[in-house]
């Protein structure tokens, strides 16, 4: 309802079931060309959901400079932009296949439609 009274207010991210985004995503963790069951961190970043689970299974360490204490990292932070991720945050990505969107041109009326 919010939404439609206003598209500018963010929706709670509890709320969001899935995203759908047009193909050609890559991972950028395994490079392929489309990401195997894409789920997307809340940085908005896509990644293939094993390349997340590799990631976030992986240990990091932080020593201390001064005691030369090491300890592990409490958090994960994207690999692109640094983001803070947690492992329960991840949404299901789809796909868009549908070729009958046109890209917006200068000059030429576009027509955008609120999902």
């Amino acid at each position: 309802k919010e939404q439609s009274n206003n598209p500018n207010v963010p929706v709670p991210r509890e709320n969001i079931v899935r995203i759908v985004v047009p193909p050609g995503q890559n991972c950028p963790i395994c490079l392929s060309e489309e990401p195997v069951v894409p789920r997307m961190v809340v940085c908005g970043h896509i990644f293939c959901l094993s390349c997340l689970l590799s990631f976030f299974a992986a240990e990091e360490t932080v020593k201390n400079k001064d005691t030369g204490y090491v300890q592990r990292k409490k958090f994960k932070e994207c690999p692109l932009c640094g983001s803070i991720l947690r492992s329960q945050n991840f949404k299901q990505v789809i796909f868009d296949t549908a070729q009958h969107q046109e890209r917006p041109q200068i000059g030429k009326e576009s027509v955008f439609q609120l999902m």
